[in-house]
């Protein structure tokens, strides 16, 4: 597709702010709508820009898409990576192996810090439980860099706790993932007062601290991860 120049012609400052409004309002509309159902127009119409900026900027609403997801999985992978760097030149240094608890930690803790951060965080965390109901789902899989990084990751949980059973390994990280993930929907849910209609408690919800969610789910998963087989 050519790229079609928008009408006036911006400065590199107004033009980062026009992609930024135009990513800004695709995420909302993708995680409340869903993607398949949010048209380019939906988002020129929110953003407050003409057609012409998305096609310049994104070329197509797929690569729009794609550079969404990134925008914040890239800050997130970086936020892991650190910690996980961390976690294993402590461990070194004290000529160990770094536990499962210190590497869950490592995974956990930067995304409920990002995920606490902001209304375009939360709507982030929405988009990507979407993300597996949507239609064309094999086509909106993580970046690259993601995926290597869980490879990490699970390397070094394996390393931590051997498990030779591929298949329960497999699992186990599944269950570690998506309890994370729900988690920080639930926890999406309570910091913008859209606690779903039924929940539980919700009382409790919105009245437990942070750092209290953070520990409880490091701990959890970590035990979890670490359980015994049922006999």
């Amino acid at each position: 597709m050519v790229k079609v120049e928008p009408t006036l012609r911006e400065s590199s400052g107004a033009s980062d702010n026009t992609m930024n409004r135009i990513l800004d309002a695709a995420e909302q509309l993708f995680a409340e709508k869903g993607v398949a159902a949010t048209s380019v127009r939906n988002i020129t119409d929110k953003a407050e820009v003409n057609v012409a900026a998305v096609n310049y900027h994104f070329d197509t609403k797929e690569n729009l898409i794609r550079k969404v997801i990134e925008r914040r999985a890239f800050k997130l992978d970086d936020g892991r990576s650190a910690a996980l760097d961390d976690v294993e030149a402590r461990a070194a240094a004290e000529n160990r192996t770094p536990t499962v608890l210190e590497i869950i930690d490592a995974m956990i803790t930067p995304v409920v810090r990002l995920a606490s951060g902001g209304t375009q965080w939360q709507h982030f965390i929405r988009l990507i439980s979407r993300i597996p109901s949507e239609p064309q789902a094999d086509e909106l899989a993580p970046p690259e860099s993601t995926m290597k990084l869980f490879v990490r990751f699970a390397e070094a949980l394996n390393n931590a706790h051997p498990e030779p059973d591929l298949q329960r390994r497999f699992w186990r990280m599944a269950f570690v993932r998506a309890a994370t993930q729900q988690t920080m929907v639930m926890l999406a849910a309570v910091q913008s007062g859209r606690i779903p209609k039924g929940m539980p408690l919700p009382e409790v919800a919105t009245g437990t601290p942070l750092e209290t969610i953070r520990c409880e789910l490091i701990a959890f998963l970590a035990a979890g991860y670490m359980g015994a087989p049922p006999n």
